[in-house]
């Protein structure tokens, strides 16, 4: 009987033990890209895989829209920045008038995240993209962070 109620805690630390020789490969060969932004201005495309959310993106599953700002783009873009260093386990990594860049590590396994903005004050927006360098799903966490944002700098009344 003892011998029963063990054999899903076996299959479990066979399962574990598979993650653990196989994660620091995987994390290991995946590096937070350098800057995203596509030549033509805008930031890059989301891959196919589900985890990556961007307002520049075409297709409708990645499409998340622009911050539209309120008032005085310096002010937003000023905000956004509190914000971004607000987020724990958060490290930006690029940071141009224009344009910042930062790396997110997940709680959990550690995984880094990329997560970019980029101000167009002749637009009135921050247009801003999130993804995961691994793994092909992200349960919307990158969707919920970059609405995260969206909400803080409401309430800050620099967004829409």
């Amino acid at each position: 009987m003892s011998v029963s109620r063990c054999a899903p805690l076996g299959g479990l630390l066979s399962t574990l033990t598979l993650i653990t020789l196989t994660l620091p490969m995987s994390v290991g060969a995946a590096q937070p890209a350098a800057s995203n932004t596509m030549s033509d201005g805008k930031l890059a495309a989301c891959p196919s895989a589900p985890h990556c959310v961007s307002s520049d993106d075409p297709d409708a599953k990645h499409q998340i829209p622009a911050l539209r700002i309120k008032g005085d783009p310096a002010n937003a873009w000023a905000a956004l920045k509190t914000e971004l260093d607000k987020l724990p386990r958060t490290k930006t990594v690029e940071d141009r008038p224009d344009y910042r860049r930062a790396v997110v590590t997940t709680r959990l396994l550690r995984f880094k995240d990329d997560v970019e903005f980029q101000l167009r004050q002749e637009r009135g927006e921050i247009a801003m993209r999130s993804t995961s360098n691994v793994g092909y799903y992200d349960f919307n966490v990158n969707r919920k962070r970059l609405e995260a944002i969206r909400s803080a700098l409401q309430q800050q009344g620099v967004v829409e």
